[in-house]
């Protein structure tokens, strides 16, 4: 059984600002439609999950760090990118 997905570069999600205390913004390079957004620490836990695709997202709760994000759009594609919490 062959399993594929549909990555894009990292460049193709962008984050600002970054770094950030409050809130971020998604930008999608390729225009895409987000509908999952999850948010990773450092060590890998999700600290954030949405199936709603905002583009914009409160971070208060989260502590500072580098955190790293994954972004499936509705045409099944992944987007990756990280941003700095203050």
């Amino acid at each position: 059984i062959a399993i594929t997905q549909n990555i894009k570069a990292d460049q193709a999600l962008t984050v600002s600002p970054n770094p950030s205390s409050d809130y971020i913004l998604l930008n999608s390079s390729v225009n895409a439609q987000l509908k999952k957004i999850e948010i990773y620490n450092a060590v890998g836990k999700n600290m954030y999950q949405s199936q709603q695709g905002s583009y914009r997202i409160n971070i208060n709760f989260l502590r500072p760090g580098i955190y790293f994000i994954r972004a499936e759009s509705i045409d099944g594609e992944f987007f990756f990118a990280k941003f700095l919490k203050k």
